[in-house]
C-alpha cells in the first residue's frame, strides 16, 4: 500500500494524512520499519525558540510550533536567544538513550497527522507554554546526509509534494550522492557537519557585524546568501536577476527572500528564521514598473530594519543597484560595505568546512583523474572540458565558475577559453578547475599535461620547471604571522620581462576565490594590503609561465590551508606533465 502508485485499505476515500498515518502502523506492526529512517536522538540545553516564518501573500505561515510564543518586539530585539547561541560551533549535544522504532512511529504519525512538534521537530505532547529540552534529529546510517527535522516547513501549500521538496527529497537532504560518499571513505575523508557549518557561519557573520559596529547585514550576492542561510536556488541565475536576497541582524535573526514559491527550499536549515517571497526590481522581472517596485523593496527592507535594528540604522550591503540603494538611504539608515563584512566573515575556515572542502577536492580530482585517463590527441578542447563539469556534477559538485582551458599554441598568453581546437600529439594542455563542489566548496587548482606519446620538448620542460618551482618556493612562505606584503616581495617568479605571468600570486579560496588577493611587487602601491596570515585560512598558490619570445605555457596551482605552523595541500594530485 506503501508504493506511492495505488491505495488500496478499509480506510477506502479517506483523506491521504489518515491513509498515511494508517500506513504507517501497518508498518510498524508488521515489523517493516526501516533502519534508514532510525534516527540517534540527542539532547540540546534547555531553550526557548520561536518559530520560523513562511510569509505568504499577506500572511504568515508558521512552519514550526515549539509552544506559545509572544510577538517578536523592540524590548525582544536584543534579547532574542536562539539554540545556535547555546553552545560552540563544534561542539555535539550529548547522546541520550531512546527507542527508535518507537520515535521513528510517533514522529511519522504527527507528520501525517500535521500534529505540532517543537522547535526541533520532536513531536509536541506538552501544554502550550510548557518548554523541555529540545531534540535534533541526526541520521545514523548515512553519513553527509542530514535528516530534516519532522514538521519543518511542513505548511507551505498544505500538500505532501511540498513537505517532501522541504524534507526527504530536498537536495542537500540527499547529500552528493553514493558514488561521491564511497570516493570520500576510499580516501579516509569523513564527511562535514553540516549543521556545525551552519552554526559556525552565523556566529562568524555576528561578530563582524558587532566588530564594524552594524546593526545588521543585508547580501544580494549569492555566495552570501549561502554563507549565511546555507540555502541554494539558481545560483547562476541569481547572479544576474536580483531574485533572492537576505538579512541577518546583529542579533542572529535571519531572513530569507525566495524566488516566489520557493520556501520550501529553506526546509532543512533551523537558524533562518522567516522566508518571505523576494521582490525583484531588475528591468528583465519588473519591466517599466522598476521605480514603483524598487520603492517597494526599499520600504520592505526599512521596515525589516525598524523592527530588529531600531532607528538611525547602521546596515552592511553587499550589493545593490544605485536605485534601491537610493531609496533605502531615504528612510534614514546608513548603508555600510557589505562585501567587508561578509569577506572577512569568511576568512576563516572551521574545521567542519575544511572537512567539506577536502571533500569537494576528492571530487575535483576524481574528475581530473578521469579527464587524463580519456584525453588523446583528436578530441576537441570543449570536449575534454566537458568531462570536468560531469565529474563535476555526478560527484555532487555545483557549478565551474571560468572556461580556461587550452592546449598547443593557445596556451600562451593565459586565460583563452576553452574552443573547437582539435588536440594533436604532443600539445601542452593547460587548465584552471576554478570548480564549486559538493557542500558548496571551491576547488581552485590548476595543472599541465602533455597530451599523446610524444615527450616533452625542451621548451616545454623549461617553462614546466619554472613553474613548479615557483609553486613550490611560494607555499613555503606561507605561515601565520607572515604578512601579505612579505609574501608579495619574497616570492619567487621568472623574470618579469622575459616571461608573461598570471595575475597573481596567492588568492583566498572558500565558498568561491576569496578575500586576500596578494599581486605581483610592481603592483604594491596601487594593490598592496594589510592582512597577516591566521590559521584556517585558505589559499590558491599561482603560477603560470609563458615566454614572451613565444611558444607554449604551463599553469600550476595548489589550494593549501594555513596550519599552526605551515601549510598543507586540501587536494591532492600529481604536478607531472
Amino acid at each position: 500500500v506503501d508504493d506511492g502508485r495505488s491505495w488500496t485499505s478499509p480506510l477506502g476515500r479517506c483523506s491521504m494524512r489518515v491513509r498515511l498515518a494508517w500506513c504507517a502502523m501497518a508498518e510498524a506492526a508488521a515489523g517493516k520499519i526501516r533502519p534508514e529512517a532510525e534516527p540517534e536522538i540527542r539532547r540540546e540545553p534547555e531553550i526557548r525558540r520561536e518559530p520560523k516564518k513562511l510569509f505568504g501573500r499577506g500572511q504568515y505561515l508558521e512552519a514550526l510550533e515549539g509552544g506559545r510564543t509572544e510577538p517578536r518586539g523592540s524590548a525582544s530585539r536584543r534579547t532574542h536567544q536562539s539554540h545556535r547561541d547555546q553552545y560552540s560551533p563544534n561542539e555535539a549535544p550529548a547522546a541520550v538513550a531512546a527507542t527508535p522504532a518507537a520515535q521513528w512511529l510517533r514522529s511519522r504519525l504527527y507528520f501525517v497527522l500535521n500534529l505540532p512538534y517543537d522547535s526541533f521537530g520532536n513531536p509536541d505532547t506538552r501544554p502550550m507554554g510548557f518548554t523541555t529540552h529540545s531534540v535534533i534529529w541526526q541520521h545514523a546510517s548515512m553519513p553527509g546526509r542530514i535528516t530534516p527535522k519532522p514538521g519543518a516547513h511542513r505548511h507551505g501549500d498544505d500538500t505532501t509534494e511540498f513537505a517532501l521538496a522541504a524534507g526527504s527529497n530536498h537536495h542537500m537532504t540527499l547529500g552528493p550522492g553514493a558514488k561521491a560518499l564511497a570516493e570520500y571513505a576510499a580516501a579516509g575523508l569523513p564527511t562535514p557537519n553540516l549543521d556545525a557549518i551552519r552554526t559556525y557561519r552565523q556566529h562568524r557573520v555576528k561578530g563582524q557585524l558587532d566588530n564594524f559596529g552594524y546593526d545588521g547585514v543585508l547580501v544580494m550576492d549569492p555566495m552570501n546568501i549561502r554563507y549565511i542561510t546555507d540555502t541554494t536556488n539558481m545560483q547562476l541565475w541569481v547572479m544576474h536577476n536580483a531574485a533572492r536576497y537576505a538579512f541577518m541582524s546583529a542579533d542572529g535573526y535571519v531572513i530569507l527572500w525566495d524566488y516566489e514559491n520557493c520556501q520550501f527550499l529553506a526546509g532543512h536549515h533551523d537558524d533562518v528564521d522567516e522566508v518571505r517571497p523576494a521582490t525583484g526590481s531588475t528591468y528583465f522581472l519588473a519591466g517599466d514598473r522598476f521605480a514603483e517596485i524598487s520603492q517597494r523593496w526599499a520600504d520592505e527592507i526599512a521596515e525589516v530594519v525598524a523592527e530588529h535594528c531600531g532607528p538611525n540604522a547602521r546596515i552592511a550591503v553587499d550589493q545593490v543597484n544605485y536605485l534601491e540603494g537610493t531609496m533605502l538611504a531615504g528612510h534614514g539608515i546608513t548603508i555600510e560595505r557589505g562585501q567587508q563584512v561578509m569577506e572577512h566573515a569568511r576568512l576563516i575556515k572551521s574545521a567542519d568546512e575544511l572537512d567539506a572542502m577536502r571533500c569537494a577536492g576528492v571530487g575535483c580530482t576524481a574528475a581530473m583523474a578521469d579527464m587524463a585517463s580519456t584525453v588523446e590527441p583528436g578530441m576537441t578542447e570543449t570536449e575534454v572540458w566537458a568531462m570536468l563539469h560531469a565529474g563535476n556534477i555526478s560527484r555532487g559538485g555545483e557549478w565551474i565558475e571560468t572556461q580556461i582551458l587550452s592546449s598547443g599554441p593557445r596556451t600562451n598568453p593565459w586565460f583563452q577559453e576553452a574552443s573547437s581546437r582539435v588536440i594533436e600529439n604532443g600539445d601542452m594542455l593547460s587548465y584552471d578547475t576554478d570548480l564549486v563542489g559538493a557542500y558548496g566548496m571551491c576547488i581552485d587548482i590548476s595543472r599541465s599535461w602533455v597530451i599523446g606519446d610524444a615527450a616533452p620538448t625542451p621548451h616545454q620542460l623549461e617553462v614546466y620547471n619554472m613553474a613548479r618551482y615557483q609553486i613550490e618556493h611560494n607555499m613555503e612562505l606561507l605561515k601565520p604571522g607572515v604578512t601579505v606584503e612579505e609574501l608579495t616581495f619574497k616570492s619567487w617568479t621568472p623574470p618579469v620581462e622575459d616571461f608573461r605571468h598570471y595575475s597573481c600570486l596567492f588568492h583566498g579560496v572558500g565558498q568561491c576565490d576569496e578575500y586576500p588577493e596578494v599581486y605581483f611587487p610592481a603592483a604594491w602601491d596601487d594593490w598592496g594590503i594589510d592582512q597577516v596570515m591566521e590559521p584556517g585560512m585558505v589559499l590558491s598558490v599561482e603560477a603560470f609561465v609563458g615566454s614572451r619570445a613565444g611558444g607554449e605555457g604551463v599553469k600550476l596551482e595548489e589550494q593549501v590551508v594555513i596550519t599552526e605552523d605551515g601549510c598543507e595541500l586540501v587536494a591532492h594530485f600529481p604536478l607531472e606533465l
